[in-house]
């Protein structure tokens, strides 16, 4: 941030992806300040709340619009679309820098190496990363055939490497894969996938962010503090916590179970829902835990 000048920016619930968009255009500098936000037709202060809120509706609707994936997204753009919204993927750019600097939060959807790519310009990746961010970024179909594949290529069926052969073409990669080179394919391809756009978003990282913000922030620390904030289904259900002091009945202790088993069982995109509307209003992982109260049977958060 270049002082402590705070901006005021109003924007309106349901036409959040345009207007966000539009302040970060219209203002070259907004990224450089911290916010004070106000919705339309919606009463009350911020004191960071309503700025978190901005950013997370931001996120939710971007993702919708201009990603696609399945437990994680990567930016995505259709050759039709390319000359009118290419541009908007600078301030997007621009507004993942900004939304992390003021928030502290990694928009968690976003695939960790795209989320790197677009801010330090680079996708020099450890394998294991890739292949693991790829896996989640596959359908779950998908995602237990590449595992096969990836523990024991040659046990693959004749039917299973046909489909294997049509996931990988149907990216744009064509060749012959064999057990040799499979890793290094799914790696180039996966790498290709995850940087798509990522240097037009590094266009709009503001450069005072580097100096001020990134260049202190190293690439192991980072990907820490993205994993803690991603949910998980069983770190999530460890989270579901009552007073040391409560002393439970019996029944009570058996809904606290079944809670817990209904949060384990949460594919990612619910695990994001029940945060985000049941409890925290909000996607990540909550730091101090949830605090989980009784009111009769009643099971409050």
């Amino acid at each position: 941030m270049t002082d402590d000048e705070i901006i005021e920016v109003s924007v309106r619930c349901d036409n959040i992806l345009e207007d966000v968009i539009s302040l970060y255009s219209s203002n070259p500098h907004l990224a450089l300040h911290k916010l004070s936000v106000s919705f339309v037709g919606e009463e009350g202060d911020d004191f960071g709340g309503f700025t978190k809120d901005l950013f997370t509706s931001f996120w939710i609707a971007a993702f919708k619009e201009f990603f696609y994936g399945e437990d994680v997204v990567v930016p995505s753009l259709p050759l039709h679309r390319s000359k009118t919204d290419l541009p908007k993927f600078i301030m997007i750019g621009r507004i993942l820098s900004h939304s992390v600097a003021l928030t502290g939060s990694f928009p968690v959807q976003l695939c960790m190496l795209s989320i790197m790519s677009s801010v330090f310009g680079e996708n020099t990746f450890d394998e294991s990363d890739v292949i693991e961010n790829f896996l989640l970024f596959v359908t779950p179909v998908e995602r237990s055939l590449l595992q096969v594949a990836l523990s024991d290529f040659a046990s693959l069926a004749a039917d299973e490497q046909e489909r294997q052969c049509d996931l990988f073409q149907a990216h744009g990669l064509f060749d012959v894969h064999r057990a040799v080179c499979f890793r290094e394919h799914l790696c180039t391809l996966a790498e290709d996938i995850f940087c798509r756009l990522c240097d037009t978003m590094h266009k709009g990282v503001p450069d005072l962010h580097f100096a001020v913000f990134w260049s202190g922030l190293t690439l192991p620390y980072l990907k820490c503090l993205y994993e803690s904030q991603r949910p998980n289904g069983q770190r999530l259900a460890n989270c579901l916590v009552t007073d040391s002091e409560a002393i439970l009945t019996r029944d009570q202790e058996t809904a606290l179970y079944r809670l817990r088993l209904y949060v384990q069982s949460l594919q990612q995109e619910g695990l994001e829902t029940f945060l985000f509307f049941f409890t925290t209003a909000s996607i990540h992982m909550p730091p101090d835990g949830l605090k989980i109260t009784f009111n009769g049977l009643t099971c409050e958060l």
